[in-house]
């Protein structure tokens, strides 16, 4: 699913306290709504 750049298939995924760290940047992300958020603006293309 990550590969080929599925977020909707991963998102559900994501439990809903989970964070995830982008070093070197601060401060990381924090829950599943915001994860995906993320994902669908900034992180896109990848």
């Amino acid at each position: 699913m990550f590969d080929a750049c599925d977020v909707d298939a991963l998102t559900p995924l994501i439990h809903r306290d989970a964070t995830q760290f982008l070093p070197p940047d601060d401060p990381s992300l924090a829950g599943r709504d915001d994860i995906a958020t993320w994902w669908f603006g900034p992180a896109l293309p990848w």
